[in-house]
């Protein structure tokens, strides 16, 4: 439509009268309407296809394709165009038939006063503006709500996650202040991990895998796990720097994500069920002393986080990126 553009409003008539026609046509067009023509339903339906005009003024009565079938086309298909009937039948039914398809307004033919057809059209043409304004207003407000609502989850669902990673914090750096040996603080500290942080969708198991390697080799051991078998941690008891998902991270300092078993896990064994990893680095000073192995159900597709010591002690905070 070309209204809503702020250039000439386009009006279709479709009449198979041409006297009809050019008379509309020429008094609409003295008031800088663009009028286009269709002699006939079948015709008009072809240019509505084409280009949908402004508003349609459409006669009842035409061979073929009537006005009524012109009426159901526009209902169905672009039912927002408005749309004025201009007959000279007076039968009441078709009145009611053509305002029951969608007619806007019902103009008799002949019309004696064509200010009369000035006034229905204009009177149209701003019914139409207005609902497509509130339209557009409705949509904009539906977009912001679900822009505001889906703001308010994500806030929520961050001071969540804070108000979680906050607690972890606590609870590991209290465990620290306890006489435990390196291991069993490794030990609780990933115990409390995988109890705390549920944002994460972890299995309820793991590994902590420390640089114990001589500097000839770029080694690291799994110092203490949660949950794993006997075949994992034969498997993974050392894991050589860049090698399986353990491994290239620590290689390469960046946190490795996996959904499912890919070509990254190239330590595997038989029957071993698909899962996804978060791997990631525990760092101090920017050196990576080991990682830490988390496990996920297959498919699990969630932000990844980041593990750093922030003291000698080695103490641990978890962060969303």
């Amino acid at each position: 439509m070309n209204s809503s553009t702020g250039s000439q409003p386009v009006i279709l008539t479709i009449d198979d009268e041409e006297a009809v026609r050019t008379s509309i046509r020429h008094y609409l067009e003295d008031y800088d309407f663009n009028v286009i023509e269709a002699r006939d339903g079948r015709e008009g339906i072809e240019q509505l296809e084409r280009t949908p005009p402004d508003l349609v003024l459409v006669d009842l009565r035409m061979p073929e394709v009537d006005g009524l079938d012109v009426l159901a086309f526009v209902k169905e298909h672009i039912s927002d165009t408005p749309i004025i009937v201009v007959s000279g039948t007076g039968v009441i039914g078709d009145v009611i038939e053509a305002l029951r398809l969608g007619a806007w307004d019902f103009l008799i033919k002949p019309i004696q006063d064509m200010a009369v057809l000035k006034h229905a059209v204009d009177k149209a043409l701003e019914r139409a503006r207005l609902l497509r304004e509130r339209r557009d207003y409705q949509i904009r407000l539906e977009e912001e709500v679900r822009a505001r609502t889906t703001e308010v989850i994500e806030q929520r669902d961050l001071v969540h996650r804070k108000a979680e990673e906050e607690a972890l914090i606590g609870s590991v750096s209290r465990l620290s202040l306890q006489p435990l040996s390196m291991q069993e603080y490794l030990q609780g500290a990933l115990e409390l991990l995988l109890e705390s942080v549920s944002w994460l969708q972890l299995l309820p198991k793991g590994g902590v895998f420390l640089d114990t390697g001589p500097e000839t080799r770029k080694q690291i051991e799994l110092i203490t796990d949660v949950g794993l078998d006997q075949t994992v941690r034969q498997q993974c008891q050392y894991v050589d720097f860049g090698e399986c998902l353990c491994g290239q991270a620590a290689a390469t300092g960046r946190l490795q994500f996996t959904s499912h078993v890919d070509d990254r896990h190239s330590r595997q064994y038989p029957d071993m069920v698909d899962h996804g990893h978060y791997t990631i680095l525990i760092c101090h000073n920017d050196r990576v002393l080991g990682v830490l192995q988390l496990y996920l159900r297959s498919g699990i597709n969630s932000k990844p986080m980041k593990v750093s010591s922030y003291s000698a002690c080695p103490t641990y905070s978890v962060s969303a990126y």
